[in-house]
């Protein structure tokens, strides 16, 4: 091993990995940030739903309205409502289960990628270790050891 194998020829490789881990983090925060506004959205989709459900309910309790077809009508057209924001709460939730799973794989394969830059960097520091010790005859374990 030559003080050329240990120096200068990983500086790049080291910048492009801190870039891209960087940009990594940056896309988790905004995909987090999205996900947060996506459950907000089925959030609202369901408490929408639940208040069409009871409208409709406080309509078919009134024993008048059993009678009169525009009250039938208008409970109809209320669980329509409701029918409709629960399938698009059902619909944005099935979405974002899509958008956790790519996110979760992302996430594992960042974490791979983490894996192998600490085995390139120990490796790295192994060789740096073995390198001093020959060199000048200092064992940076045992050195660390005393201080």
């Amino acid at each position: 091993m030559t003080a050329d194998d240990t120096s200068g020829g990983d500086g790049a490789v080291r910048q492009q990995m801190a870039r891209s881990t960087r940009a990594e983090a940056v896309e988790l925060v905004i995909a987090a940030y999205d996900s947060l506004s996506e459950q907000r959205r089925i959030t609202f989709h369901i408490a929408q739903a639940q208040d069409f459900t009871v409208l409709a309910e406080l309509i078919l309790k009134d024993p008048k309205a059993r009678r009169r077809p525009t009250q039938l009508g208008h409970a109809a057209m209320v669980q329509d409502s409701a029918r409709y924001h629960m399938e698009r709460a059902l619909g944005l939730a099935q979405d974002e289960i899509t958008v956790l799973r790519e996110l979760f794989r992302s996430t594992l394969d960042q974490l791979a990628q983490a894996q192998i830059a600490v085995g390139f960097y120990s490796r790295h520091a192994h060789q740096l270790e073995v390198l001093l010790r020959e060199q000048t005859e200092v064992d940076v374990r045992d050195a660390m050891g005393r201080a």
